[in-house]
């Protein structure tokens, strides 16, 4: 999952010039959170009952990163390889 993210990053931000990406995770979706954080994506808050399911209404975290973060996140990898 991690790789797919990236590649997503690198075409949201390289190929379609977008400014922030947004992912959008049940709060109790622990592997998807996890995934998140561990892409560099920072935790902007919760939509409360935000998305209907068959057994009722769920909270929601948003996870954003911006191109300006993606970047610098890129400059610190290359210096590590």
């Amino acid at each position: 999952m991690q790789k797919a993210i990236q590649g997503m990053c690198a075409i949201g931000f390289e190929d379609y010039d977008l400014h922030k990406m947004t992912i959008h995770a049940a709060v109790d979706n622990t592997r998807s959170n996890n995934t998140a954080k561990r892409a560099g994506f920072t935790l902007d808050g919760t939509l409360r009952q935000q998305e209907r399911l068959s057994d009722g209404y769920h909270d929601e975290n948003v996870w954003s990163l911006t191109k300006s973060e993606w970047k610098t996140q890129l400059e610190v990898n290359n210096r590590h390889q």
